[in-house]
């Protein structure tokens, strides 16, 4: 897929979550429904018809099996989400031509993507120093950002050991998070398919305000996309603009009716 526009970094993030998330919720049902129905000694019988005959069941515990369930779709998420932060790097760097280099070793890599936009939009110079909290918040929104560190924390813990019982997320921000999209967000060993749901939601309302933000809708754009519909009527090029900006450069509407009662001036 050509990624010629924002859009076009949206929409393919959107669709390589779309295509695993009713497959992964399958998942949740039937993990869910076979040990609720199930003793270690059923599925030990059914370990041997699935050619897992070595399976030892003795030490396992399959309350947490829906939990490592949603914790792999977790995973899933965050591999595309790695790989949308690629395109939007690859994206930045070809619209501004900026080939400078950027410390960023300690970032994570959403962090990273936000660093790479911010510094090339603004043609920083290669020692310039991170952006703030508040400048990255900017860019994701910062309930998704809440929600996005929140798996991003779970990950880590569970790569160094596992998840045993935690605390859950601070109840002011969790206050926040439930406000932008209607769920509170568990502690890490009560994660359930509905806090997965909220962490794909996040990165999708993230991607689409970061992409958002990829070029900036000045009046030199504005006058080099108006070249295009140099001979057509005043209606006509209006509903080109509305398109081209709501369309592949994901402009929120109240900003486009400013610019077109502005006459298309930034």
């Amino acid at each position: 897929m050509s990624l010629r526009s924002p859009r076009d970094i949206e929409v393919k993030f959107k669709r390589s979550l779309g295509a695993i998330g009713p497959l992964m919720c399958v998942a949740d049902i039937a993990s869910s429904e076979l040990i609720n129905s199930s003793k270690n000694n059923d599925i030990s019988k059914l370990s041997r018809k699935y050619n897992h005959r070595n399976l030892n069941l003795e030490k396992v515990n399959l309350a947490n099996v829906s939990l490592y369930v949603n914790f792999a779709h977790a995973a899933y998420i965050n591999s595309r989400a790695e790989m949308f932060c690629d395109d939007v790097i690859d994206f930045i760097k070809q619209h501004t031509g900026n080939s400078e280099s950027y410390n960023m070793d300690s970032l994570d890599f959403l962090r990273k993507c936000i660093f790479h936009v911010h510094a090339r939009k603004n043609n920083l110079q290669k020692n310039a120093k991170k952006p703030s909290e508040f400048e990255f918040s900017s860019y994701s929104g910062n309930e998704e950002l809440l929600v996005i560190d929140y798996f991003r924390k779970l990950r880590n813990i569970e790569f160094h050991g596992g998840v045993d019982v935690s605390s859950p997320v601070a109840e002011e921000n969790n206050k926040l998070i439930f406000k932008r999209f209607g769920h509170y967000l568990r502690a890490f060993h009560e994660i359930e398919v509905r806090d997965v749901i909220l962490y794909s939601m996040a990165w999708q309302s993230a991607a689409k305000n970061i992409c958002c933000k990829l070029v900036d809708i000045d009046n030199v754009f504005l006058e080099k996309i108006k070249r295009k519909y140099s001979n057509s009527s005043p209606e006509r090029l209006s509903n080109a603009m509305r398109q081209k900006l709501t369309h592949d450069y994901l402009q929120p509407a109240d900003l486009v009716d400013i610019l077109e009662s502005n006459g298309w001036v930034a």
